[in-house]
């Protein structure tokens, strides 16, 4: 009761409103030879009113309240699915609160706040206009990765579905990594462009016995602030983030930080990275050692109910964090499915290189976060349903 009015913006007791709070079942136990509610003294003998499990018996309970002596223009709100993004709330009186419940299609679970404080709904009601209530939002993240996003949608409000498109699977064969760590002396630059790459590289560190003073004279590298924390995590300095987080920005940003010419490069990432940041490296004159230390696949442990209501259109937003997201997306989705979606549901996108990949794969991009990072993406969803 407490909690579900709070979320409406009712206090259940307010100075100067209500001093006291009652709760009582609206249904009971129909074996029972009577009811053990006495109406004459719950009605007016408390501020504020709360009924559970009373939707079935709403007009039959309302009525047995004015009979015992309550003004039936006392306020009254009933909360559904209260706290939780599908949250409803409607207000009326006791006299017409249970021909509004009926109108509206209010169903349970669903409380009933009876007494003044709900007048106060109209000045402090705050969930329901977060800038992302009720949106179901699908996220194609790993689902070990999917956290950080999750929590960012459900604080504005979000109904957050995990559907995980890739997993990360380090390498079968260690041989090439093991031994650009048994030469990271050689390198003047370690660049890393992701937080798998990262994990998985210092994991295979301390496996081989060695740790972070193996990259004394090492400077360090990273595409993004997600990748530089974690590696700042693991007490290490970062020299270079670029201002935008694609690999064509770390060129440039390490180009004006240093004189790259004939330097030594090497590069922990993705099997399938784009070769845009080892080409361009190369083209200045730098050496440059890429090294695959993980792989990214289609995730085959498919939510079958979950992939039904994104092909039924019943979510409003798809996010892609990466291109490869993107891919597995349309894989597991299917062409004809994924047609039939183009134009029932948002697609958003974490920058422009995910972007192109769904517009190769006939995917319209609605939202493009400007800060390629996944606060960068939530805030241009906000962006993007505060304009309708």
């Amino acid at each position: 009761a407490i909690a579900a009015a709070a979320y409406a913006g009712i206090p259940v007791t307010h100075r100067g409103v209500a001093v006291s709070l009652a709760v009582v079942t609206g249904h009971e136990d129909p074996t029972k030879p009577e009811s053990q509610v006495d109406w004459s003294k719950v009605a007016v003998g408390t501020g504020t009113l709360a009924i559970y499990m009373g939707m079935k018996n709403l007009r039959r309970n309302v009525g047995k309240i004015i009979a015992a002596g309550r003004d039936e223009s006392t306020p009254v709100a009933v909360v559904s699915w209260g706290t939780s993004p599908r949250q409803r709330c409607v207000t009326g009186t006791l006299s017409t609160i249970a021909d509004v419940v009926e109108r509206e299609g209010i169903e349970a679970p669903a409380i009933t706040i009876i007494g003044d404080v709900v007048g106060l709904r109209d000045r402090l009601q705050w969930f329901e206009k977060l800038p992302l209530f009720g949106k179901r939002i699908v996220t194609t993240r790993p689902r070990a990765q999917s956290a950080e996003l999750k929590r960012r949608l459900e604080r504005l409000g979000a109904e957050v579905l995990v559907f995980p498109t890739i997993r990360i699977v380090p390498v079968q064969d260690f041989s090439a990594m093991d031994g650009a760590i048994g030469r990271l002396g050689e390198y003047d630059w370690l660049i890393f462009t992701s937080i798998n790459g990262v994990r998985i590289f210092f994991e295979r560190m301390i496996e081989l016995g060695r740790d972070a003073r193996a990259l004394a004279g090492c400077k360090l590298a990273a595409i993004g602030p997600a990748t530089a924390q974690a590696l700042r995590d693991r007490f290490l300095y970062v020299e270079c983030v670029p201002r935008r987080y694609v690999a064509e920005e770390v060129v440039a940003a390490l180009a004006a930080l240093d004189e790259v010419r004939g330097k030594r490069f090497l590069l922990p990432r993705a099997g399938a990275a784009r070769l845009v940041l080892p080409c361009e490296l190369k083209r200045l004159g730098c050496h440059v050692d890429e090294v695959t230390v993980y792989e990214t696949e289609c995730e085959s442990d498919v939510d079958a109910l979950l992939l039904g209501r994104i092909a039924a259109g019943d979510v409003d937003v798809i996010s892609f964090t990466s291109s490869s997201t993107v891919r597995n997306f349309a894989a597991i989705v299917g062409h004809e499915r994924l047609k039939a979606l183009d134009e029932r549901v948002v697609f958003a996108s974490i920058g422009p290189i995910t972007s192109e990949t769904a517009r190769e794969l006939g995917i319209r991009i609605d939202v493009e976060a400007e800060e390629h990072v996944t606060g960068g993406l939530v805030r241009a969803l906000c962006d993007h349903f505060a304009e309708e």
